[in-house]
């Protein structure tokens, strides 16, 4: 992001560009007080109480204004600038420091934490993800609907479930990877400093069926390699014990494997201390459902991120083997 300070106004919809090239949420959003629709005035007191925390501290110059309203661009805006007013909402202070630095960074416990913010797109069928393997579990076909262990849920839906969450996951480690290489150049840069934490986080409300699946579940199989819970049943002692399905890459044929343990089996990623994940959906939030936050933890890590940070959120933290994975919840507000 490039800013700065000056007198902006978000709501005047850019001029000279064709309204079909904006972002039809935040016209909705511009245009809320002169149509008096209950459902687009909560969409605007919801960007307004968001907006002013974040155009008061991070100096938002009109370029960034005009890119915000375009077709494409509003969500991963929307994304910043709320995670921003969490940050603001508990009191943690957060700054941007100017061109080619991360979007947003706190002091915290004498440590600077460096924010990056990331939105990944639909991911619709029929892009370059549709190459994803539908996997295969007992060696039945998923895209057959034969996987009968798996509960309830008729066979064919839970199958397709299962291969739509190698296509979310696809994505959030995809847009991950990319800002991690952009935390590695800043490193060199000098612009990440031994000592500092580096902290991705994703937005997930973009992603197409991600409503289907819990982002905890998510998170989990896309940075641990932790695959399907299982109960292990010891018919002598009456007890069970439970594991996980180890699934550490997801196949792509003829293209190579994504992994899917970037925190817990592979070292390549130390300097990332953490990813934050949540669902920003600003329909949903102007509806009254909170976005909840997720912490999950890099078992690697150079400078383990403390929990106390996000105290009031879900963490996830790993002992360092998928059938000794340990699920840490805080919860509350």
């Amino acid at each position: 992001m490039v800013r700065k300070q000056e007198q902006v106004d978000p709501y005047s919809l850019r001029s000279g560009v064709e309204r079909t090239a904006l972002s039809p949420v935040f016209v909705r959003i511009s245009e809320a007080y002169q149509k008096g629709e209950p459902r687009d005035l909560r969409l605007r007191q919801t960007f307004d109480k968001a907006w002013n925390s974040f155009r008061n501290s991070a100096e938002v110059d009109q370029a960034y204004v005009n890119q915000m309203q375009m077709k494409g661009h509003f969500e991963e805006s929307w994304s910043e600038i709320l995670f921003w007013h969490y940050l603001e909402k508990r009191s943690l202070s957060p700054i941007h420091r100017g061109a080619g630095c991360s979007d947003s960074e706190i002091y915290w416990r004498g440590r600077r934490i460096q924010f990056e913010v990331v939105s990944p797109k639909a991911g619709e069928r029929g892009s370059e993800m549709e190459v994803v393997q539908r996997r295969t579990l007992n060696g039945e076909d998923l895209a057959a609907g034969k996987v009968s262990e798996l509960g309830k849920v008729p066979r064919v839906n839970r199958a397709e479930l299962e291969w739509e969450l190698d296509l979310i996951k696809a994505r959030v480690t995809q847009s991950f990877v990319h800002k991690a290489s952009r935390f590695a150049s800043r490193m060199v840069e000098g612009l990440v400093l031994p000592g500092e934490h580096c902290v991705i986080v994703i937005d997930v409300n973009q992603v197409r069926k991600v409503e289907n699946f819990d982002i905890g579940e998510i998170g989990r199989k896309a940075f641990y390699g932790v695959g399907r819970e299982l109960i292990l049943w010891d018919f002598n002692k009456e007890t069970g014990n439970q594991a996980f399905v180890i699934h550490n890459s997801i196949i792509r044929p003829g293209r190579g494997s994504i992994p899917t343990d970037y925190f817990l089996g592979r070292r390549d990623f130390r300097h990332i201390a953490a990813v934050v994940m949540f669902d920003g959906n600003i329909s949903d939030i102007s509806a009254g459902q909170e976005p909840k936050i997720y912490v999950f933890h890099n078992f690697h890590a150079q400078q383990s991120l403390s929990m106390k940070l996000f105290a009031a959120e879900e963490q996830y933290y790993p002992l360092g083997l998928a059938d000794q994975f340990c699920i840490i919840c805080k919860k509350g507000r």
